[in-house]
């Protein structure tokens, strides 16, 4: 976000955002998050978190407006 910012070029944060989207459905499709073992899932869910929150605050910088829920 920062070489977007200081580059005043939104299209750099937009590409990140783009390509974090692909990886995450790709990973999404493949691995089975709530069949996985306890521990498992806790780092998984972990990291599924990390990714929304990025998504919702790089998308939040854009002034693009997130749902809670779908």
């Amino acid at each position: 976000m920062l070489a977007s910012a200081e580059g005043y070029s939104p299209s750099i944060l937009c590409s990140y955002l783009f390509t974090l989207g692909q990886v995450f459905n790709n990973f999404y499709q493949n691995v089975r998050v709530l069949d996985a073992g306890e521990e498992e899932r806790e780092i998984l869910l972990l990291l599924l978190k990390a990714v929304m929150t990025t998504m919702r605050v790089g998308l939040d910088r854009l002034g693009i407006n997130t749902v809670e829920k779908m």
